[in-house]
């Protein structure tokens, strides 16, 4: 079965199987899942910038035109050797499902598929059906656990040819949700921040860094009161693997429309 284990995903994106010619990325960490398939896009070495090497689908997209993947999948390169098929936001969408088991039967020969996906159920749908090829494989993405935390830290200070006193790593770990993306940033900050020094302090963590689950919790109640489900979708997933209580933004939102109302 092509799948590998959460600890076994960065070491294949490293140098992936180029047998492999569907990857799915899933998981409940959706910036974990996009940082690792710009990765693997960027492995390729297509210009990602050029529509004719890599297009770009939404499932949604995918889901409403049946058979659009297959398509695209088969439709013979102009300008290289190969595309990239790139398809995010997938998740149980039928259409897309029966487009890659048709692709795990018959493989295309100038087309590489990446799909983002979120958290599959094993056993079920998409996940079920690239788990059971021999040209797909299933990336697992699960929430950054402190050692994958310190992992991140390392490698934006080794970036930056900066350090950290331990004090100000522990804080800025308790500072850091879980979602790959957003505690990135919060590093890419507090990096910034402190340009100009070779070490970073916990005066600089309390100055700067913010929490990620806080800042998640003020986004998820402003999508909800704006009506955008998408953003809402990210900003409460975010809140909740950061350890945030999913019933304090609805408290919250219920709070300003009764404000609002009054």
């Amino acid at each position: 079965m092509a799948q590998k284990k959460g600890y076994e995903v960065d070491s294949w994106l490293a140098r992936p199987d180029p047998s492999m010619g569907i990857v799915l990325l899933y998981g409940p960490d959706r910036g974990l899942v996009a940082e690792r398939a710009k990765a693997f896009a960027a492995k390729t070495g297509l210009p990602l910038d050029d529509p004719f090497s890599v297009v770009k689908l939404d499932g949604a997209e995918v889901d409403r035109d049946a058979g659009r993947l297959l398509d695209e999948a088969r439709t013979v390169p102009m300008f290289s050797d190969r595309r990239l098929l790139w398809v995010r936001n997938a998740s149980g969408q039928k259409a897309l499902a029966d487009d890659i088991k048709a692709l795990t039967s018959e493989p295309a020969k100038d087309a590489i598929i990446l799909i983002e996906a979120g958290d599959l159920k094993k056993g079920t749908g998409l996940r079920a059906i690239v788990e059971a090829a021999g040209n797909a494989i299933a990336l697992p993405c699960y929430a950054d656990e402190a050692r994958d935390l310190d992992s991140v830290i390392d490698d934006e200070l080794r970036k930056a040819g900066m350090s950290m006193t331990l004090d100000a790593r522990q804080a800025l770990r308790r500072n850091l949700g879980g979602d790959r993306l957003a505690s990135r940033g919060e590093i890419e900050k507090l990096v910034l921040y402190a340009h100009g020094r070779r070490e970073i302090g916990i005066e600089d963590i309390n100055a700067l860094s913010g929490d990620v689950s806080g800042a998640s919790f003020d986004a998820a109640v402003d999508a909800m009161l704006d009506g955008k489900v998408g953003d809402f979708d990210i900003a409460f997933t975010r809140h909740c693997q950061s350890g945030g209580h999913p019933f304090l933004v609805l408290s919250s939102a219920m709070r300003q429309l009764q404000a609002i109302q009054a």
